[in-house]
């Protein structure tokens, strides 16, 4: 396997522009367009959660010549529509064919590589679980298999069939109809069986609690209403929530989600500190945020009015929601 670095990748992209530079322009043009497509490749691989050190050598980039064209695509679409998308963390807007391109070069130049096929699997996961790849193929494929089949329905009784009369007809398609009706019910089955299968699980795997233990004691409420007069956490708190519903590119908005949840952590333990841990009035449910080592979730089920405290949960739809509870 030959390989070849990021260096010649931006030369062969920008090859045309390089060509026309007199020899003492061409140094300082080449480093700055090396600058900013290392800087872009960066971006878009950490957008989708891929690591670029799986494709580096003591600190250079070593890439099959065959996946050479894949970089230059990654870096010649940064400003197209789809990779913009992709830049804000807006998957769901993104061609399905464009998504593919990205994920499938990146899958393929981990097995150029020859890395361990249990590492690629986890570089897949990574990524699907940011990009929701996977389950936008599903969907995709659903779709066109139902239009594929009005579109062969509706074409079948557009062509003349001679020896069909119209109760044929008319019975044919009450038995698709038939047939259509109880493929959506079973399809919504499938999902309903599995939500249940889900909170059965949960159940048995949680904590249970009741809704008085979820409430906050009155060293919480004390500390919440300081944190609701502070202007400045309040501010930061709706800026936060704010940029998560209008994030733009992620690099800005990693950065300043960043900054602003280290300046309200630190409000919120000033203020926690003039309040006194009391562990004997502690309720249930601060106990598990204080002991907590990764992130739970809540489940009430509001026929039954009991809840459940569970720690296998989907941490990235805080990141999509508003957050307004502090341990």
């Amino acid at each position: 396997m030959k390989y070849i670095n990021l260096k010649q990748i931006v030369r062969q992209t920008h090859e045309v522009e390089l060509d026309t530079l007199s020899q003492d322009d061409y140094a300082d043009r080449f480093k700055k367009l090396y600058d900013h497509d290392s800087e872009h490749l960066r971006e878009v691989m950490a957008a989708v959660n891929f690591f670029p050190d799986l494709l580096k050598e003591n600190g250079e980039y070593r890439i099959p010549i065959a996946d050479g064209e894949f970089i230059q695509w990654i870096l010649e679409n940064y400003t197209s529509d789809d990779m913009k998308h992709i830049r804000k963390g807006e998957y769901h807007r993104v061609d399905i064919n464009f998504m593919f391109t990205l994920v499938n070069g990146l899958d393929t130049l981990l097995k150029h590589l020859d890395v361990e096929q249990e590492l690629r699997d986890v570089s897949h996961i990574l990524v699907n679980q940011k990009t929701k790849y996977d389950e936008k193929v599903r969907l995709f494929n659903i779709q066109a298999e139902y239009m594929r089949l009005l579109h062969d329905i509706t074409m079948l009784f557009e062509v003349p069939a001679f020896d069909l009369t119209y109760d044929d007809k008319m019975e044919c398609l009450a038995q698709i109809d038939t047939l259509t009706e109880k493929y959506t019910d079973d399809a919504r089955k499938i999902y309903s069986d599995i939500v249940k299968n889900r909170e059965e699980i949960i159940r048995k795997n949680s904590y249970p609690i009741t809704l008085e233990e979820i409430a906050f004691s009155d060293r919480k409420i004390q500390i919440n209403n300081e944190l609701y007069a502070n202007e400045e956490f309040c501010m930061l708190q709706s800026e936060l929530n704010e940029m998560k519903r209008n994030k733009g590119f992620l690099k800005h908005y990693e950065k300043e989600r960043i900054r602003r949840e280290r300046r309200i952590t630190e409000i919120f333990k000033e203020i926690a500190s003039k309040y006194p841990i009391d562990v004997d009035n502690m309720t249930k449910l601060e106990r598990i945020m204080v002991l907590a080592e990764d992130a739970f979730s809540i489940h009430i089920d509001g026929a039954t009015k009991e809840a459940y405290v569970y720690f296998d949960t989907d941490v990235s739809w805080f990141d999509e929601h508003d957050t307004m509870i502090w341990a």
